[in-house]
């Protein structure tokens, strides 16, 4: 999911992405690689935390595209 992973190059560590969502590390991994995606309530978390950090994400940012 290209959200995580802009997050992930702004410089947050996988731990740090959950950490402000209130979720475990493991589900942001999940969610970096495609197999899963988080619900709405944790979209607008990453929304608001991307936005604290200046980082613009689109709708697309959240289409998942599991990889092979």
């Amino acid at each position: 999911m290209k959200a995580i992973q802009k997050l992930r190059a702004a410089g947050f560590t996988r731990a740090q992405i959950a950490s402000h969502i209130g979720i475990t590390r493991h589900a942001v991994r999940y969610w970096e690689s495609g197999e899963r995606a988080p619900n709405h309530d944790n979209r607008d978390k990453i929304m608001t935390l991307a936005e604290s950090k200046g980082i613009l994400l689109l709708g697309s940012d959240f289409s998942i595209t599991k990889r092979e």
